[in-house]
């Protein structure tokens, strides 16, 4: 026989095969239920959800990883003297290692920010 004659026919079961697809048989050993399909996403709506996918739920951003430069200035949270302000020019006039944008007294040192050290000057 040659090639071609069996390779045809071969051919065409495995393109009806991936067109009609494999079932895979139960536990049960009754009916035939359809293999699940790896890397879809279950976008089922739940009832905290408000409709959104699990895989959602589960990877709620957290804003500190999601972000690290929490107000944008261009400074990284962890290097930002101030990092719920942008202050881009991490200005510390008093040297408190409070950026001026955040220091409630920029022109006297002052690590607590006490008002009562700041109007004592």
């Amino acid at each position: 026989m040659s090639l071609k004659r069996w390779l045809a026919p071969v051919l065409w079961a495995v393109l009806l095969l991936s067109v009609v697809g494999c079932g895979v048989e139960d536990s049960a050993g009754g009916g035939q239920e359809q293999a699940p399909d790896a890397g879809v996403e279950d976008v089922s709506p739940d009832d905290d959800t408000g409709g959104q996918s699990d895989a959602q739920d589960d990877d709620e951003p957290d804003l500190e990883e999601e972000s690290p430069d929490r107000d944008g200035d261009g400074v990284r949270n962890e290097s930002d003297n101030c990092p719920d302000v942008a202050n881009n020019d991490q200005d510390d006039t008093d040297g408190d290692t409070v950026g001026d944008a955040c220091d409630n007294c920029p022109l006297v040192a002052n690590v607590t920010q006490s008002d009562e050290l700041c109007s004592s000057n």
